[in-house]
């Protein structure tokens, strides 16, 4: 229940996030691009330098007042591509709150010179570390229902680096069209399996007893389906077996906050997937 407000003054932020943004407008890919779909994404190495943020405004950042304050370093992949933009952002080091949320969506909306590989602008793979400063404010809407919601305490400090290949490799090549910023409003997922690898959990939630299962020595296992996202974000939480109502909902509560490496398609692309998550709840004397 109390998760409810969190992801409610997230998406409040983005809108304010979105309405700040200042960037040139990208220069549109070549004919050759748009036709093939394909991608070739240069790692750190000779000839290759990084990209550079473009500057960023916020119309409505707190510079002080008192409030819950909420902060937190996530880290970030992201293949920037010749024109600027960043392409297949997800977790690396998730902070394990809704700031990740902010995160995904400021290194989205980013905008940079593109990196160069050989003096020419080119597509490599970049980490961007977000560190945000955010304050949470209670307020009444018009019904007189009190809502939270998040503003920025000041700019997000951001760093890109080059990423090092964890193969011999120093590039990679993505087939297929290049997604728009991250858009998880049709989201088809893929089965994990062939050429498809399973995500990797990077930080779980927390997970409490109700009162009412503890007192009546309730155990057993809640099994919850969810998408976990393109950028290692857990969507369409909900419950696939029931225990009952009180561990239910900490169950959802807890796989909400779940944060992981996304699924791999030919182990270069991002993609998600549905998967299960098991939430066992035992007493221990």
């Amino acid at each position: 229940m109390r998760r409810e407000p969190a992801f409610a003054f997230a998406a409040l932020l983005c809108v304010g996030f979105a309405a700040g943004q200042q960037a040139a407008p990208p220069t549109p890919p070549s004919a050759a691009d748009s036709q093939s779909g394909a991608m070739a994404v240069y790692y750190a190495g000779p000839g290759v330098t990084a990209p550079s943020l473009l500057p960023i405004t916020f119309t409505d950042v707190v510079a002080s007042g008192q409030c819950k304050k909420l902060d937190g370093t996530a880290e970030l992949s992201a293949f920037v591509d010749a024109q600027g933009i960043p392409r297949y952002v997800f977790l690396l080091q998730p902070i394990g709150n809704n700031l990740d949320k902010v995160a995904i969506y400021i290194a989205d909306a980013d905008r940079f010179n593109p990196g160069t590989r050989n003096g020419q602008p080119a597509a490599v793979a970049a980490t961007i570390k977000a560190s945000i400063q955010s304050c949470i404010e209670e307020k009444n809407d018009e019904h007189g229902q009190k809502i939270h919601f998040l503003q920025l305490r000041s700019m997000p400090q951001q760093q890109v680096d080059l990423q090092r290949s964890a193969s011999k490799d120093a590039s990679i090549v993505l087939d297929g069209p290049t997604p728009a910023p991250t858009d998880n409003s049709t989201l088809v997922p893929y089965k994990v399996g062939g050429r498809v690898s399973a995500p990797i959990l990077l930080k779980s939630g927390e997970v409490e007893y109700s009162d009412y299962a503890r007192k009546q020595k309730i155990s057993g296992v809640c099994i919850v389906s969810l998408i976990v996202d393109a950028s290692g974000m857990p969507q369409n939480v909900h419950l696939v077996k029931s225990l009952e109502s009180g561990l239910d909902q900490n169950a959802i509560n807890a796989v909400s906050q779940y944060r992981f490496k996304p699924a791999m398609k030919n182990g270069t692309t991002p993609v998600p997937v549905q998967i299960t998550v098991t939430v066992d709840f035992r007493l221990y004397n």
